[in-house]
């Protein structure tokens, strides 16, 4: 699977933005309370490897009979994914968990709904990965607001705060389902 860079992500989000149908929040089982700078890396670390198991699952139940459809040809069936590990902040430590912000798209239609696309998440989540079943899912509308939270670049230069998660971002070239 490809690296990429912030900046990757925000010029293929501006390009395509009407890929995405859904917007998930999901808390982690972490604290990053009263932890050092490499305790923290390595929260971040586990949840970027947690969502990306996640979505790996996620994309072979969406697909399924068809599962290696989404390992041969990802950039057609895979859904596209951005996101965001938050809660790493001294600001924020010990008054919110450690959580994801995750915008999905390139979704048959049928899995669009947002209640059924929780209940698949919160399975994958939090049944499979043990992560905490704290998730709210809703349609994404575009908002301008939105947008810049989930694709704001970090605020210091090797901040782990508002971290993008790279490992579990993919940015299809060719999705199937772009309607």
């Amino acid at each position: 699977m490809r690296n990429y860079t912030n900046k990757d992500v925000t010029d293929w989000f501006n390009a395509e933005r009407h890929i995405m149908t859904n917007y998930i929040v999901a808390h982690t089982q972490y604290s990053a309370k009263d932890k050092s700078p490499e305790v923290i890396e390595h929260i971040k670390d586990r949840a970027d490897r947690h969502l990306k198991h996640s979505l790996n699952r996620m994309a072979k139940i969406i697909h399924q009979g068809h599962g290696n459809k989404v390992t041969r040809k990802p950039n057609e069936y895979r859904p596209a994914t951005i996101a965001t590990i938050e809660g790493l902040k001294p600001s924020e430590m010990g008054k919110i968990s450690v959580h994801i912000n995750l915008m999905i798209g390139n979704l048959p239609p049928h899995w669009r709904n947002p209640a059924r696309l929780q209940t698949l998440f919160e399975h994958c989540w939090a049944d499979k990965c043990g992560q905490r079943r704290n998730i709210k899912t809703q349609n994404y509308d575009d908002r301008p607001d939105l947008t810049f939270y989930i694709c704001k670049e970090n605020t210091q230069p090797g901040s782990i705060s508002d971290s993008l998660a790279l490992e579990a971002t993919h940015l299809p070239e060719s999705p199937l389902f772009a309607d």
